[in-house]
C-alpha cells in the first residue's frame, strides 16, 4: 500500500490542485486504515476534475454525499472529497487554504500550519459531536507550535478564536453541501452563520431517509 500511495499522490501533485486536510502523519505506513481514520481527507479546487484524474466511484447513491473509493495500482482508497463551494468551509476559507498549500517530507500537499490550526477547530468544533480528547490535544499542541507558547486552551478559548479568526476575514459558516457531515446545532449558534436553504432542505431529506430506513429495519426485523 504504501507503494501506490506514493505513487497516487505523485500523479495527484502532477494533475491535481488539493491538499490533505489531516491525519497525515502515518498516512503512508502500511496500515493507513487504523485508528479510526480509515478515509483520507482531502480538499481540491474541482470535485469534477478530481473525479476524472482518478476515476473515483461514489460510495453512496445519494448524490451529493463526497465519500468515493479510488482504484489505483489494484488497490482501493477511499477518499473524503472536499471542494472549493461545498460549504464544508467558507468558499474563501477553502480557496486560502490551497493557495498557502504546503509540500511535506512525505511528498504530498498539506495545509500551512496556520490553515492546520483552524480548519481543525473548524472541524472538531462544528463537524463533530464533542470536541474529543484527541483533537483537544492536536490543537493546543498544533497552537503551541504557532505562538511558540507551553500553556494549553479549553474548548471555550479556541472556539471564540475561531469566531474572532472568521470574522476578522469576513468569512461565515456555511452548511456542507453534503447533508452527511455531522453539523453540531449547539456551537454552530455561536458562530456567523450564511443561510442556506437548499443544504438544510438536504441535510432534511437525509435525515428523514435514514431514519425511515431505521423504522423500516426496526419494524419488520421483529417479525423475522
Amino acid at each position: 500500500m504504501n507503494n501506490i500511495l506514493n505513487d497516487l499522490f505523485d500523479y495527484l501533485n502532477r494533475n491535481c490542485n488539493y491538499l490533505v486536510l489531516r491525519n497525515w502523519d502515518n498516512l503512508l505506513d502500511e496500515d493507513i486504515y487504523s485508528g479510526g481514520h480509515e478515509d483520507i481527507d482531502i480538499l481540491c479546487d474541482s470535485l469534477d476534475k478530481f473525479l476524472k484524474l482518478t476515476g473515483a466511484k461514489r460510495l453512496h447513491p445519494e448524490k451529493d454525499r463526497d465519500n468515493y473509493v479510488v482504484s489505483f495500482s489494484g488497490a482501493n482508497v477511499r477518499f473524503d472529497v472536499r471542494w472549493v463551494g461545498d460549504g464544508y468551509y467558507p468558499i474563501e476559507m477553502e480557496k486560502a487554504m490551497l493557495n498557502n498549500r504546503q509540500l511535506n517530507e512525505q511528498s504530498f500537499y498539506i495545509p500551512s500550519i496556520e490553515d492546520y490550526y483552524y480548519s481543525l477547530a473548524y472541524h472538531a468544533l462544528l463537524q463533530k459531536p464533542f470536541l474529543s480528547d484527541e483533537y483537544l490535544q492536536k490543537l493546543n499542541n498544533t497552537r503551541q507550535l504557532i505562538t511558540n507558547s507551553v500553556g494549553s486552551m479549553p474548548q471555550s478559548a479556541i472556539r471564540e478564536e475561531l469566531i474572532l479568526f472568521l470574522k476578522l476575514n469576513g468569512w461565515k459558516v456555511e452548511l456542507p453541501c453534503d447533508p452527511g457531515v455531522y453539523v453540531n446545532t449547539s456551537n454552530l449558534q455561536k458562530f456567523p452563520i450564511k443561510n442556506s436553504p437548499r443544504r438544510k432542505m438536504n441535510r432534511n431529506m437525509l435525515l428523514l431517509k435514514q431514519w425511515f430506513l431505521s423504522y423500516y429495519h426496526r419494524f419488520f426485523g421483529f417479525f423475522i
